[in-house]
Formats: structure tokens, sequence, C-alpha cells
């Protein structure tokens, strides 16, 4: 990232990111710059902004836009892959188009059956037996068969499992975002990145159970910590007590955090969550552009996630931030199958 006004200047009809210090925090600007002080935005607006309050702005270099350019069916394909690749069960087999994923029950995608197009033989028999089957791996794990479809890869296997006994269990929408187009992280607040997620980065969210599944997969570990160090000595000085400097010092609170997996070039970002008392801060967004930041550090631009269809705030973050709808998976559920 660049600050000199001049060297921005330089850059008319050029398509630019620029981030402008405002009382408070930032705001960014994404477009064509058209002349000192003006950027053409993707919906025809025009944003003006002070040359005088840049705090960084970089080219963005004209490059096919992320998630485009083959088949929906084969981009499906490859990013429900690379999510799997960075979310590896315990157990996997590959039946066929059929991707089973047996892990300790606590998320449904380690836990299900991603189906990423329909067997070679799809008679009402076959599909019969390949669900028995599937049925009796996850009886033995003590779990309910789940069948996670891509839309439109279900084809003839999502509609024999709409003809018998099944249970919609929601939908999950997977968006997709380039790294090369979101800002970098609000320096204003104190980032963790690790390679392995902490005891307090895992506590956040009651994640331990999840750490063997989060540490099979190289991954970064994100956090915004706020030292309660000082509000300590504080309330030790009111309650009349010193400070024990040893115990009180480097003492973190973990206030958001999130997690990104890289597999070849995608980068999955994962477990995003903010303390519930901190929530309206920014934390979220600050934890994604965190994440972003890695990725581009790695010379990987494209970014996916999976987030629940209902959940309307999560997906208003992740849009403003450039992320864009890009297909949904309807989570079917089989309790008892009538064959």
């Amino acid at each position: 990232m660049k600050n000199s006004v001049e060297e921005l200047n330089s850059a008319l009809g050029q398509r630019v990111s620029v981030r402008i210090q405002i009382k408070g925090g930032y705001q960014d600007f994404l477009g064509v710059l058209e002349a000192p002080g003006e950027i053409r935005k993707k919906d025809g607006s025009l944003a003006q902004f002070d040359q005088s309050s840049i705090y960084a702005w970089r080219i963005v270099e004209p490059i096919t836009e992320v998630g485009k350019g083959s088949p929906l069916s084969l981009r499906i394909r490859e990013i429900e892959l690379a999510a799997f690749h960075t979310w590896l069960p315990r157990f996997t087999q590959e039946r066929g188009p059929w991707q089973i994923r047996i892990d300790s029950g606590i998320t449904k995608r380690a836990n299900s059956v991603l189906v990423l197009g329909d067997p070679v033989n799809n008679s009402d028999h076959a599909l019969q037996q390949e669900i028995q089957d599937a049925q009796k791996l996850f009886s033995q794990s003590g779990l309910p068969l789940v069948f996670m479809v891509p839309t439109p890869l279900g084809g003839r296997t999502e509609e024999f499992l709409r003809q018998n006994n099944w249970e919609t269990n929601g939908e999950i929408l997977t968006m997709i975002g380039d790294a090369d187009v979101i800002t970098p992280a609000d320096e204003n607040f104190h980032l963790e990145v690790l390679d392995n997620p902490s005891a307090e980065w895992l506590e956040l969210e009651s994640d331990q159970g999840l750490h063997e599944l989060f540490t099979r997969t190289p991954a970064s570990y994100i956090s915004i910590t706020q030292q309660s160090a000082s509000r300590n000595a504080f309330l030790n000085q009111e309650n009349g007590h010193e400070q024990d400097n040893d115990h009180e010092q480097d003492k973190n609170e973990i206030l958001a955090r999130g997690r990104i997996g890289f597999d070849n070039s995608w980068g999955i970002l994962t477990r995003v969550f903010v303390k519930e008392s901190s929530r309206g801060q920014g934390l979220g967004e600050t934890i994604v552009r965190a994440a972003a930041d890695i990725a581009r550090r790695r010379n990987i631009r494209q970014l996916a996630l999976h987030v629940d269809a209902d959940n309307v705030s999560a997906i208003a973050l992740y849009s403003k931030l450039g992320f864009r709808k890009h297909h949904v998976s309807g989570s079917i559920k089989i309790d008892q199958l009538i064959l």
C-alpha cells in the first residue's frame, strides 16, 4: 500500500483502492480514479474524498474476476473441494462423486455426504444401495445421515432423496471474494495471528472439541485482543490490593477471532466470531480484512466462506467487503428412509 498523493494522481484512469482516515476510523473507496479526489464506483456513482486524509492506496490490477471464467458446475466443485481440504474430518471416503465425511458430530461440514454429482448408475435401486451403505457408516459413529447438496449438482440424487422420507436441515450459502480488493485491517485494533489455535481462541465459542479437526490442515488463527492488565491493576488499587505484575502483565482477552485455511489457489474463511459484548465496533470486519491480508502475503486472492443462508447480519458484513453469493447448498437430513 502507498500513501503518496502525487503517486495516486499519476494513476488517473486506473482502478484503485483508497483508504481515507476519518473521525473514529477509516472509509474505503474502490473504483476508477477519474480526477484528483474523485473515484467512479462500480455502480456508476461518483465518490469524492479529501486527498489530505489519505491513509493508504493501491492500484487494483485488471484481472479476471474471482470465481468466473469456467462452467458453474466446475467452479462449485473446485470451491467445495477446497473447503473440504481445509476442514478435514477424521474419516473420509470417496464414493464416485460423493464425499463421505465423518468426525465428532459437532459440525455439519465434517459430518455429511457432500454430493458433487450423481453416481454413474443412478437408478432407484443403485441410489438406494449407495444411501444404505452411507447410512451404515454414519450409524456406526452414532450420527444421523446428512447430505450436503450444492445447487445444481444434486441432480438425480437430490430428486431421489426428496421423493423419500427426508427433512430439510437448513441451507448454506457459499460466498466468494477477492483478497486484492479488500483493504488492509484497521491498525487501531490489536491483532494476533498464530499457526495453531490457543486455548483462549478455542474457548471464545466453545470450540475445544474441534481442536483436532482444526489442526489436521495448515491454517492461520486470527484474534483481536485487548490487554486487561491495566483494568485489573485499577480494580486492585480500588480494593486496596497491590498489583502482582508477573500475573497481570500480558493478560489478553480475545474479543473476536477467525480462521483461514489454504488449498491451492483458495483461502477458506471459517469460525469468524465476535464476543457479544464487543459487537458493533467493526471487529468482525477487521478479522476478515486481516484474513485477506494473510492471503495476499501468500499470493492467494480467491477467498470463499460458508454462512447459514438465514444469517442476515453476517451476509451483510461479507457483502460490504465485496463478497458475493456463488451458490447455495441444501442440507438434507435422513432419519429413516422409506425405500
